[in-house]
């Protein structure tokens, strides 16, 4: 019988793909770019490698700054599929707001487009630790590399996320963890505290008749009709 695998966006898309491979995924109307399951998942791929190849892993912070595109949602996937941690930065930020929020995040790569690529070269001296600018689209625009010339040489290498085939089942590593606590909880500090927080019982009061009583003057449903008292 076979058993299903950590749950996990890689194995939710890889799913998704293996049923509708064909189908349409993406249309972007910005560009008119489209893209079917299998096509978007190959790019998210050799997204993948593209970040990896940047020096950015699992935990890292990837920034973006630009607007909505397809490229923006294969970023976000390459990210949910355990590239990175994504740091989408608000295009409406004031250039000291985006200084702060990079600072702040360790972000070392950022992805922008050619609408955001001269602020992020003005504010970059404030940005130590960032130290790679990626631009998404063919507009000229200041940059270290070209987001399309990186995807043109990388190699489709497979989700992130996927675990190897001998990784426990995500089942096993939280009963073991669930166990883990259970061995080591203080059961009688744990009593004393529930009888702590109790709340106090109250009697309930005896329900009498004045409570179902209907009032004169409102209709009553006696014998499936309704009728006045």
């Amino acid at each position: 019988m076979a058993t299903m695998g950590e749950l996990n966006f890689g194995r939710l898309l890889r799913r998704t793909t293996s049923v509708y491979a064909e189908e349409p995924a993406i249309h972007d109307l910005g560009n008119g770019h489209r893209a079917t399951y299998a096509g978007h998942v190959e790019r998210i791929e050799r997204l993948c490698t593209v970040i990896t190849g940047l020096g950015v892993g699992p935990g890292d912070r990837l920034g973006v700054l630009a607007g909505g595109s397809h490229v923006y949602i294969e970023l976000w996937h390459a990210a949910l599929a355990g590239a990175a941690v994504l740091n989408p930065l608000n295009t409406r930020l004031a250039p000291d707001e985006l200084v702060y929020i990079l600072n702040d995040s360790d972000t070392e790569v950022l992805f922008v487009d050619a609408t955001f690529a001269t602020i992020v070269h003005d504010l970059r001296r404030r940005v130590p630790l960032l130290r790679r600018v990626v631009l998404i689209g063919t507009a000229e625009a200041p940059c270290d590399a070209r987001l399309d010339d990186l995807m043109a040489s990388a190699s489709p290498a497979g989700l992130p996320s996927e675990p190897p085939d001998d990784a426990p089942p995500w089942r096993l590593v939280v009963r073991l963890h669930v166990q883990d606590v259970v061995d080591n909880v203080d059961h009688a500090e744990l009593a004393a505290g529930v009888r702590q927080h109790r709340p106090p019982l109250t009697r309930r009061r005896q329900v009498t008749k004045a409570d179902v009583e209907v009032p004169a003057g409102r209709p009553r449903y006696e014998d499936g009709a309704v009728r006045g008292r």
